[in-house]
């Protein structure tokens, strides 16, 4: 098509001296004038627009949302981490959902995407080590919403991934805590590992201190929670729709703030 085009040429940070996989994307050129004002930021506000369950809070790359460490988010043992999330474009080769830790060897849980459509879930650092768990290949397309959950089931000794409500994949886990960390909750970008952010919107966050059953996981994804439910320690349903704060509907600690 005639036009004028920009192009862009992406590799991932932080392998110097490792062969580079390159992503070439071309965008074609349109004219859109935005008023600066001075003493204002302009291109960073706030991305809201609509979810699964009411408003969701968009991300184009430039956007986070940040949960101080606490008892809600550092989260060691069980764990149930939950959100439904929709990706307009893929990093090179990885962006980042979820973040907890201090990007300094401690990394409690995080939650990833890869180039190749499939999600990652990673813990390192500690007496632990590592562990990981991947949804297949393909699992994840762009433009598509998607309700993706991870459970740290100690009691049964597995971690397992759900997509959607069902079961995608699961690994033994072992009883060693995963690692503490001071580091907060990030939403949307990691700290200091190098991966891209994530560009597409997210809704309904959620952090449970227990194992929830895939039972459980589906009776509950298609609906908003109470806030009561037992083991529930962070809800962001992101339905504020304007301003700065998101607000915890879980009747417990802190709420997120959203960046540019």
């Amino acid at each position: 098509v005639p036009g004028t085009y920009y192009l862009s040429i992406e590799g991932r940070r932080g392998q110097l001296f490792a062969p580079q996989t390159l992503t070439f994307v071309m965008y074609r050129l349109v004219d859109d004038a935005t008023p600066i004002v001075l003493g204002q930021s302009s291109g960073t506000q706030i991305g809201w627009t609509t979810g699964p369950l009411g408003n969701a809070l968009g991300f184009d790359g430039l956007q986070q949302v940040d949960v101080a460490n606490g008892a809600a988010v550092n989260l060691r043992d069980s764990l149930t981490l939950e959100l439904s999330f929709r990706v307009d474009a893929f990093g090179s080769p990885w962006s980042n959902l979820v973040y907890k830790g201090n990007g300094a060897g401690q990394r409690t849980y995080a939650l990833y995407l890869n180039s190749d459509g499939y999600l990652h879930f990673s813990s390192w650092g500690g007496a632990l080590g590592t562990i990981g768990l991947n949804s297949a290949v393909g699992s994840i397309q762009v433009g598509q919403w998607y309700h993706a959950a991870v459970v740290a089931d100690r009691a049964a000794g597995q971690l397992r991934m759900y997509l959607n409500g069902a079961e995608v994949a699961s690994t033994a886990l072992s009883a060693i805590p995963f690692v503490d960390s001071a580091g907060g909750l990030r939403i949307g970008r990691e700290i200091n590992e190098g991966s891209a952010a994530f560009v597409g919107a997210i809704d309904d966050f959620r952090l449970w201190n227990v194992a929830r059953t895939e039972a459980q996981i589906v009776a509950s994804r298609g609906a908003a929670l109470v806030g009561d439910e037992t083991g529930l320690t962070l809800n962001l349903r992101f339905d504020e729709g304007s301003g700065t704060t998101a607000a915890n509907s879980a009747i417990a600690t802190q709420a997120g703030t959203p960046a540019g």
